[in-house]
């Protein structure tokens, strides 16, 4: 008799074509736990537990669990076996995360021994973890005392969640979920406040698992080509069996009644000096929708949300965009990731008095849609998108495996039907239905955005004072909770913590090391992955030809030469990336085109970049990248070419709008991106590459585009733009590769080779860019209340070339001595290294750290950390698997064809690569060590930039040539604009 039958009761089994799936359901009645099997050929296999967590007040502590479930347990009892697993795994992904209702424990492999052994450690984690009181203070929070015995707050996830309240983006739109489900407990962060983690106990931390952490609670999701009965066996032997079903789990409170009318409110979010006229408020609005379940509604909800703001065109982001009320349009858009859905939309760079106007524009674009209807051409550029992106289920770097069993989970959260999703094609045939009898879109914004009264509106204003209050009221409330505990409390909690460091910088025993299971380096392939591909020139154009298994989608890539353009022109020629595919052309204004692009292709985007490459020289292209089915191939390049023969930039109100847009997005980034900019900022005085950069996408670009808007109204920059047309859209110089089916992959060369006629062909001559570097520290103070701290260095000017050992080392620190100092004693969120091989800078940085000079004192260390290192083969074996890992991850058919574009460009061929292998296999522990001379020309020479909160920054003054100081609005650290999938990724 199977285990199947014996432990299991199977609820349902089902083949799902959408996904190529057998897909079985069990239940096991001894303990209440769910398993979902989703069975295919993908050797890239896929395991994610879930357990439902909503929480019940800001204290955070679903989230510290995340954390510390997974920092030692009964068969692994080492401090941190997920950074073990990180170390010596083939993980294709390895992650926990806390969303606001559930908890959910993701992994994926390759390797099958890997994938049962990965499985393991986050099972024996999740329902047997040691949560000893070391590892609640480390992740969650507890008192240390400075030097001068005053008291302060440290955690991972304090600090976590410090660097997530330094964004306005995520206050507000925590905030919109506040106040939109006030009677829920969505009302509540699941990942914590600053003010209110410090009121979670130990007692309350342990109770929070022992009720949500129980196989009744829980729903496992398995993917991929596995052993069903060997995971069967495995989920009942070692776990499920040694629980009894609970019968009184506690519901949550997840539906939210609607209002009787639409709520309106004000928060603020900590800013520099605010002056009079400042456009730096957050102007925001959220619907509640119906129950996530309805799936047909939901699909009917998507492509009205593309229909709105899908593209520059789509009336609601157009009519907000060009109504002067602020910059960029934010949103989270559609949500599926609670009970009920909810649709936000807003605008950064706005002002307070400004609100009812910005709810005026909205509600006038739904009024009219609703009575004059939605234009067939949006709708069809809608389904076009969504069908499209379907059917290609790609999800970029995140295994197909995870996503499935991430929505499988939703699902199964709210008492769904946990396949339901993941058959769509019935809901599009549904959809098709609907839209063909008329007025369904206008139906759905009558019903959702017009009758409607459960809508929130919020403004989200500047307040110079309130960073200085908010610190004032931390150390109020500090002092109070310091002053209530008697003398000799005061000594136990500084023991306690001292306890903790001591405990942190004790290594694991070799016996509790061995205890995780971990594959050998006999496992590691000595081969590179091959991705094939041909050459071929045809009238002056290379072709890349690579065949692929795509579904029949074609992936198009364009590298246009702009090797003429001199540093000056740079930004020109970023502002032409941006506005060549938005602007329209003499036939079609922007709208139109906007439109039919969105109608035959599922994808296509333009962007400046200045390319890595081995010849020393900086590159400097302009690429478009598209995906189309085959069969609309043609369709695609007949409007491209009317793009790139009759570009227009004569629409100055069009160029007017996008550069306020960017304007916005750029002054965000310096906010948001805290490791990003201040990577840029040192990096771009220690090396060419990095300063062409800045002045693309830096404080440089930033001051040409606010420039470039005195020309706007005159038409002079839209004459300007013009007249680089036939610089950039220029035959000589081109590259275009090809990824598609074989079957269809010659036509589709021919099809571009007819493109490629229509461009003119003038001659090239290849600019060295004018560069002189000027090293500086370089202090970026916020109203943050974390830092960013990098520190680099060039080594190609000590003479250090392409080194392959740089990974390895790399992987060692950052899974090793930085992540113990930094991370675990110093509470940062991370810290990791970098080597760029290509221009020979070697960069530390943290991320939303606490600290900063103990920070820098941690990277002076790394030269004798590394000189004296002594690890076990074991250990060092870890380091190489874990390497691999990354370097082995499985591709998409679309990264395989930007990674053949960008290696040819390069000059990086297979013969290469495999020499980089070979020379990384034969790395010893001594090859390693030889690297510390690189780490002491870091301590001598290198540089510093620090990206933080103004306080902490100007306290550190001394060790800066200068401090810039980074006003305006920062947005959310993803705030980049994700495509919606009738599955949703994480």
């Amino acid at each position: 008799m199977s285990i199947n039958s014996q432990f299991y009761q199977e609820k349902s089994h089902t083949y799902i074509n959408e996904i190529a799936s057998d897909a079985k359901v069990y239940e096991h009645p001894e303990s209440g736990a769910k398993v979902l099997f989703l069975k295919n050929d993908d050797e890239n296999k896929a395991f994610c537990i879930g357990f439902r967590t909503a929480p019940s007040s800001d204290n955070g502590v679903a989230h510290i669990m995340e954390h510390s479930v997974l920092c030692g347990s009964r068969k692994y009892p080492v401090k941190e076996p997920f950074v073990e697993l990180m170390k010596g795994s083939l993980n294709t992904f390895l992650n926990a995360m806390t969303y606001p209702d559930k908890t959910v424990y993701p992994i994926a492999s390759c390797n099958e021994e890997d994938f049962h052994n990965l499985m393991d450690v986050y099972l024996d984690s999740v329902f047997y973890p040691k949560l000893d009181k070391g590892a609640f203070l480390q992740e969650g929070w507890h008192y240390e005392c400075d030097e001068s015995a005053d008291p302060y707050y440290k955690g991972v996830v304090y600090n976590e969640m410090k660097g997530v309240y330094s964004s306005p983006e995520s206050i507000l739109f925590q905030e919109l979920d506040t106040h939109l489900c006030p009677d829920t407990n969505y009302r509540y962060d699941s990942g914590g406040k600053p003010s209110a983690i410090p009121s979670l106990s130990y007692e309350e931390y342990c109770e929070f698992h022992k009720e949500k952490y129980h196989p009744s609670n829980s729903w496992t999701v398995i993917y991929g080509d596995v052993d069903v009965e060997r995971c069967l066996t495995h989920l009942h032997e070692d776990y499920f069996q040694h629980f009894k079903k609970l019968d009184d789990i506690k519901p949550d409170a997840l539906f939210q009644p609607a209002f009787d009318k639409e709520r309106m409110g004000k928060i603020s979010y900590a800013s520099g000096p605010v002056k009079d006229d400042a456009e730096q408020t957050f102007l925001a609005m959220a619907y509640l929708l119906c129950s996530s379940g309805e799936l047909d509604e939901l699909m009917g909800l998507q492509v009205l949300e593309h229909v709105l703001t899908g593209t520059s065109a789509s009336p609601l982001r157009k009519a907000l965009n060009s109504s002067g009320l602020g910059g960029d349009v934010i949103g989270y858009g559609l949500s599926d990731q609670a009970l009920q859905l909810s649709w936000t939309v807003g605008i950064r760079d706005s002002k307070e008095e400004r609100r009812d106007e910005f709810m005026a524009v909205v509600d006038g674009v739904f009024k009219d849609l609703a009575e004059n209807g939605v234009q067939k051409e949006h709708v069809d550029a809608a389904i076009n998108s969504i069908e499209f992106r379907l059917r290609e289920a790609n999800y970029g770097s995140t295994p197909a495996g995870v996503v499935y069993a991430l929505n499988a989970i939703s699902a199964w959260n709210y008492d769904y039907d946990p396949l339901e999703r993941f058959c769509y094609e019935k809901h599009l045939d549904q959809l098709k239905k609907n839209l063909k009898a008329g007025g369904y879109l206008e139906g759905l914004i009558k019903k959702y955005f017009i009758d409607n009264s459960h809508r929130v509106t919020l403004v989200c204003a500047p307040d110079e004072n309130l960073g200085e209050q908010e610190a004032a009221e931390e150390q109020e409330r500090l002092q109070q909770a310091w002053g209530s505990f008697s003398e000799d409390e005061r000594v136990a909690l500084q023991a306690e913590a001292s306890e903790l460091l001591k405990a942190q910088a004790q290594p694991d025993s070799p016996a509790d090391l061995e205890s995780i299971p971990q594959l050998s380096r006999k496992d590691l392939r000595r081969e590179i992955n091959k991705i094939p591909y041909e050459v071929k020139e045809v009238d002056g154009v290379e072709y890349l030809r690579c065949a692929q298994n795509s579904g029949g989608v074609q992936y198009i890539k364009w590298a246009f030469d702009l090797n003429d353009f001199t540093v000056d022109e740079l930004p020109m020629a970023k502002l032409f990336a941006l506005a060549c595919l938005t602007c329209g052309t003499a036939n079609k204004g922007f709208e139109e085109l906007t439109t039919e692009l969105a109608s035959c292709a599922g994808g296509v985007g333009a962007y400046f970049s200045l390319p890595n490459n081995l010849d020393g020289q900086h590159k400097r292209n302009l690429f478009i990248s598209a995906k189309v089915m085959q069969a609309r191939e043609q369709e695609f390049l007949d409007l491209l070419k009317e793009v790139v023969r009759d570009l227009d930039f004569s629409d100055s109100k069009r160029l007017n709008e996008l550069l306020h847009q960017q304007i916005s997005k750029v002054q965000s980034s310096f906010v948001k991106g805290g490791e990003w900019i201040s990577r840029l900022i040192l990096n771009s005085g220690l090396n060419e590459a990095d300063y062409l950069d800045e002045k693309v996408s830096g404080p440089s670009f930033l001051s040409f585009l606010q420039k470039a808007l005195e020309r706007v109204e005159s038409g002079q920059l839209g004459r300007e733009l013009c007249a680089l047309k036939e610089r950039v859209f220029n035959k000589n110089g081109l590259i275009v590769s090809l990824t598609g089916e074989a079957e269809t992959i010659d036509q589709g060369l021919k099809n571009l080779a007819s493109f490629s006629g229509v461009l003119p062909v003038n001659q090239k001559t290849f600019v060295q860019p004018q560069i002189k570097l000027e090293k500086a520290n370089v202090g970026l103070a916020t109203e943050g209340q974390v830092q960013y701290v990098s520190m680099g260095v060039n080594l190609k000017e000590y003479g250090l070339q392409d080194d392959p050992r740089f990974p390895l080392l790399s992987q060692l620190l950052s899974t090793g001595y930085l992540w113990e100092r930094v991370r675990v004693q110093g509470g940062a969120y991370g810290c990791f290294l970098s080597y760029e091989k290509f221009d020979g800078v070697l960069n530390i940085c943290s991320y939303r750290d606490p600290n900063l000079e103990e920070t820098l004192e941690v990277y002076k260390g790394v030269a004798d950390f590394i000189r004296n290192l002594d690890v076990s083969e074991v250990e060092f074996d870890k380091i190489f698997i874990g390497t691999f890992g990354r370097i082995d991850s499985p591709m998409t058919v679309s990264q395989k064809a930007g990674v053949v574009l960008s290696r040819y460009m390069a000059g990086i061929d297979d013969e290469l690569l495999q020499s980089r292998r070979d020379a990384l296999l034969k790395c010893t522990l001594e090859d390693i060590k030889a690297l510390a001379p690189w780490f002491d020309k870091l301590n001598e020479s290198g540089q510093i930039c620090v990206h933080g909160g103004r306080a902490r920054v100007e306290k550190a003054s001394a060790l800066f040539d200068r401090l810039d100081y980074l006003a305006g609005a920062g947005g959310d650290e993803d705030d980049d604009e994700e495509e919606d999938d009738f599955f949703t990724s994480p």
